[in-house]
């Protein structure tokens, strides 16, 4: 996924927002499938969303607040996997209802 918007233009402290709620929006998508494994019983999937959570918190806060690349690689990847896992969880309501 290409960015329309041109993130060299904007302030860094806007960058530095957008990059932070976008993992927090990945994180909440995390948990909301950690959540969804727990009712289950799924205790292998459980493991594999905390470990994603873990990995999440931890490549956020490697990122240097100052460091625009790194903050637009990961607010365009991260957006993505929001919507890849939006997708996702639209189409098992699909096949639930059928």
């Amino acid at each position: 996924m290409v960015s329309s918007i041109d993130w060299e233009s904007k302030d860094i402290n806007t960058v530095y927002d957008v990059f932070y709620e976008k993992g927090t929006r990945l994180g909440g998508a995390y948990n909301s499938l950690r959540s969804r494994a727990r009712e289950v019983g799924d205790e292998d999937a459980v493991k594999f969303w905390t470990e994603q959570i873990v990995a999440l918190r931890r490549e956020r806060s490697d990122v240097h607040p100052d460091d625009r690349a790194a903050m637009v690689e990961r607010i365009e990847r991260w957006g993505s996997m929001v919507s890849q896992l939006d997708l996702a969880e639209r189409a098992g309501a699909y096949l639930s209802a059928a």
